[in-house]
């Protein structure tokens, strides 16, 4: 719904290097607001999470990319993983 805020969280490994990047958020439909990385014990290899909020901010619809890539290679290599999700912010 227009105003409210809603989270993405993708897993990902620690000490790999590697995070999730976003593409597809716009000024006019989904802001990011914030973006922050959950961990448990500190360990190379360890499981994490990597949590983006968003503002939906009018009705409309976007697409959120996301890459799961180290970015220093974003440019030369593709990306390990990649996502999409469809949103569809609504006026109630």
């Amino acid at each position: 719904s227009e105003g409210t805020t809603f989270t993405v969280a993708l897993d990902r490994r620690a000490g790999a290097g590697y995070g999730w990047m976003v593409d597809g958020a716009d000024a006019q439909t989904v802001t990011l607001v914030s973006r922050s990385v959950e961990r448990g014990p500190v360990m190379p290899g360890a499981p994490e999470r990597e949590v983006f909020v968003f503002l939906a901010r009018r009705s409309g619809t976007a697409t959120l990319h996301f890459t799961y890539a180290r970015p220093w290679e974003a440019a030369t290599l593709p990306p390990a993983e990649a996502r999409a999700y469809r949103i569809q912010v609504i006026r109630c």
